[in-house]
């Protein structure tokens, strides 16, 4: 399975593209992997210490998507595909999105197909990281979800 990547780095503070705040984002070493990992190197009550700062902060990533679960017709969890990692446990990443629009959007890509989002980090155990407020930036160009369009942007999206 792909690594989740990073789109790109921004500065530590940055004005976002819709709303009227600016947003901290973590800093570009910070991916999925790096805050899982802090369980497996420290103990819990450490690693919850050394995760904390990343709370409330925005990131953007890539990945392929595992599965949209609707919790209501306007509030979804997308799962990005689990990457396995050698003598480790998976780590599962859990995108909150809200919106009808963006949920039925959703709903209609393949499993596997790429796709860019930014939001807030709310969790982060052993094994998963939580990111709420998400806004879909769309699907990677380049990447296929079984259709015959080469991409299909899912612009506007965005969790309120």
């Amino acid at each position: 399975m792909a690594r989740f990547r990073r789109v790109r780095h921004r500065g530590a503070s940055e004005a976002p593209k819709r709303q009227g705040a600016a947003r901290t984002f973590v800093e570009s070493n910070v991916t999925p992997e790096y805050l899982t990992e802090l369980y497996e190197r420290h103990i819990t009550s450490e690693a919850a210490k050394l995760s904390a700062p990343h709370f409330g902060k925005w990131i953007e990533l890539t990945g392929p998507l595992g599965g949209v679960v609707r919790r209501s017709t306007t509030e979804a969890v997308v799962r990005f595909d689990r990457r396995r990692r050698a003598n480790r446990v998976p780590v599962r990443v859990e995108v909150i999105v809200r919106g009808k629009q963006a949920c039925d959007q959703l709903a209609e890509l393949k499993p596997g197909t790429e796709i860019a989002v930014v939001g807030m980090i709310t969790a982060v155990t052993r094994s998963q990281v939580v990111i709420d407020q998400c806004e879909v930036e769309g699907r990677v160009p380049g990447t296929t979800d079984g259709t015959t369009r080469a991409s299909s942007p899912l612009g506007g999206l965005r969790s309120r």
